[in-house]
């Protein structure tokens, strides 16, 4: 251990014979942890080996002796003090389940901003699916044409895949491409539609030589399932598949558009959702009745400032009934243009009306 001065001074004993032992022990735990791409339980409590400091050592050892046993733990150490064992960690990751949590940073709380956004809807809130009820009709077989989306070719844009194909298809399943699509079991449309099998799609295997899926259905009877081969397709059309998929909410977010380490955080109770989720009218209540401790008052009293400064413009302006979530394209004029002026007069801007 170095002291202050640069000198070099022992570890007290009690401490070296317990980093001694740790050093056997740590070591195969950590490999273990680096080594499994999922941290289980059983593998976070070997990660997180802990290190046992007793407050009892003299006050000058205590850096040294944290420094050495995050050391070892990777960043993670308890410290019992009176009988009272504290948590810590050194790394921006949760110390108890592992969840690694980035730099808290205005960006990682905007849904426009990768780091922020849901990455299944890309911070949309809402997903576009292929609607099997757009997709096809009911009353009429696979064989005499259910699908919906082909071209009047008859085939799937830039593709050979027509409906003798889809037949093919279907009978490689144990599909009856000459039932009504609607007499079919639930489970039989879903795997056309859906697919049973994870199967990369290709240029080369969907545009050039879709028969190769097809070969694939009735060797191993794995398919890929017409929908991904339709969301495959539209990345190349762009909007000409539209009209064939239903938008519904985001089941990853519920419709928050943020991912759930920026859902995580929260202020008073309340994430960043919840907050944009009130009225102008009851954000400044809520911000103006805030009682803020010593440390807030530091961090936040600019801050602050600026919110309910911003709040007061808009509700000056007559627009206090508005969710600070609404949609800007949902604005009549008038409400655009109130919001606008708030702005103005919030940026202290001169001469611009």
């Amino acid at each position: 251990m170095t002291t202050a001065n640069g000198h070099r001074r022992a570890w007290p004993g009690a401490v070296a014979r317990l980093v001694t032992a740790l050093s056997f022990v740590v070591a195969p735990l950590v490999a273990t942890a680096a080594a499994s791409p999922l941290l289980g339980s059983s593998v976070t409590q070997a990660r997180t080996a802990e290190v046992a400091l007793q407050a009892a050592l003299h006050a000058e050892h205590s850096e040294g002796d944290l420094e050495k046993a995050l050391e070892l733990t990777h960043g993670l150490v308890s410290v019992e003090v009176d009988g009272e064992t504290h948590l810590f960690s050194s790394q921006m990751t949760c110390p108890r389940c592992q969840i690694p949590i980035p730099e808290l940073e205005p960006r990682l709380f905007s849904f426009n901003a990768p780091q922020g956004a849901c990455e299944a809807c890309q911070g949309l809130g809402s997903v576009s699916r292929f609607s099997e009820a757009r997709l096809t009709d009911r009353a009429v077989s696979i064989r005499d044409g259910t699908f919906t989306c082909f071209t009047e070719r008859g085939n799937l844009v830039f593709t050979d895949i027509d409906v003798d194909y889809l037949a093919a298809v279907a009978r490689s399943l144990g599909i009856d491409p000459a039932k009504p699509w609607g007499k079919l079991p639930a489970r039989q449309r879903r795997t056309l539609l859906e697919g049973n099998a994870d199967i990369r799609l290709r240029i080369r295997t969907v545009f050039r030589n879709p028969r190769a899926l097809l070969e694939s259905a009735r060797s191993d009877g794995e398919w890929p399932g017409l929908n991904a081969i339709l969301k495959f397709i539209q990345r190349f059309v762009g909007g000409a598949l539209d009209k064939y998929q239903e938008v519904s909410e985001c089941e990853a977010c519920a419709g928050k558009r943020l991912n759930p380490v920026a859902l995580a955080v929260t202020f008073r109770d309340r994430d960043i959702d919840r907050l944009a989720n009130m009225t102008v009218e009851e954000a400044a209540a809520f911000f103006r009745g805030l009682e803020l401790s010593g440390i807030e008052q530091v961090v936040g009293k600019d801050i602050f400032r600026e919110i309910r400064g911003r709040l007061d413009f808009l509700d000056d302006v007559g627009v206090g009934y508005l969710a600070l979530s609404r949609s800007a394209t949902s604005l009549s004029g008038g409400e655009a243009q109130r919001i606008r002026l708030a702005t103005q007069i919030g940026s202290r801007l001169r001469g611009v009306l």
